[in-house]
């Protein structure tokens, strides 16, 4: 797969159509709810804004999924690195737990845990859709001179509606927060129409930032237990009309998630409870 992503720029060049997805965070029904609602990438062309892993339980199948179609539809399928396609943060949130479970040995863990790293790291880190759009994960930087500038803010950054110009975020613990003055700021110095992100979880699966220059957009369902949230797509058209919408897995699939949920906190309550004998 490095061979496949090695030779791209930092920053793509996407023609519209394009169907925008932001985070899965390893949640299969949700990727498999978009194909089947829009059609398969060759069908249509897909730009993924990263997070494809950690947090759900289907990390591996995810990742590998995309990485399949990226190789067979390589035209059709546009892949963008986000923050938890970090070594230091998916060794933490889930990623790293998932492959040593499912390995026979650590060796063998430790093996392909990294590899996964090391094509991570060639993953394009933004994507300016027909020259209009300019779309990443987490946001803008304040460092940016031209839009081939690698920043930590394109994997992290966060709007902030209270805010003018920019602060530290944090929240995050890194990077900034960026208010609407400086959004607008941008967009007219890089001659841009709208930033599209992703990063954030979203209630209908997508937010609108003030005056509509800036979407987030959240792909996978029902994230947030207390908010259940909708999963989101942006569908950006040929005449560049965008169209954010909103997508629900079916309640089979939700009921299947929220079961195998309280299994996992009930093993580790036992586990727990047993720690202490």
């Amino acid at each position: 797969m490095i061979d496949v992503f090695k030779p791209l720029n930092t920053l793509l060049e996407v023609k519209t159509p394009v169907i925008v997805c932001g985070d899965i965070h390893g949640q299969m029904n949700d990727l498999l709810l978009i194909f089947k609602r829009f059609g398969v990438p060759g069908e249509r062309t897909y730009l993924f804004l990263g997070d494809y892993i950690d947090r759900g339980n289907n990390s591996l199948e995810v990742i590998n999924f995309l990485f399949l179609l990226k190789l067979h539809k390589p035209n059709y399928i546009h892949l963008l690195r986000g923050n938890h396609e970090l070594q230091h943060i998916n060794k933490v949130y889930g990623f790293y737990e998932e492959i040593t479970e499912r390995f026979t040995t650590v060796e063998i863990a430790e093996d392909i845990y990294s590899k996964y790293n090391e094509i991570f790291k060639y993953l394009p880190l933004a994507a300016l859709v027909s020259n209009k759009i300019l779309c990443m994960h987490g946001g803008i930087s304040d460092k940016m001179q031209n839009l081939n500038d690698i920043a930590c803010d394109l994997l992290w950054a966060d709007p902030d509606d209270e805010i003018t110009g920019t602060l530290f975020n944090n929240a995050r613990g890194v990077s900034i927060k960026f208010g609407e003055d400086f959004l607008d700021k941008f967009c007219e110095k890089f001659k841009l129409d709208m930033i599209i992100r992703g990063h954030q979880v979203c209630k209908i699966g997508f937010a609108v930032f003030k005056k509509g220059k800036l979407i987030t957009v959240f792909s996978a369902s029902d994230y947030d237990e207390e908010m259940r949230n909708l999963a989101g797509v942006i569908r950006i058209k040929s005449n560049y009309g965008v169209q954010p919408i909103s997508l629900r897995c079916p309640k089979v699939e939700r009921e299947k998630r929220r079961r195998l949920k309280e299994k996992e906190y009930e093993l580790t309550k036992d586990i727990g409870d047993n720690s202490k004998l």
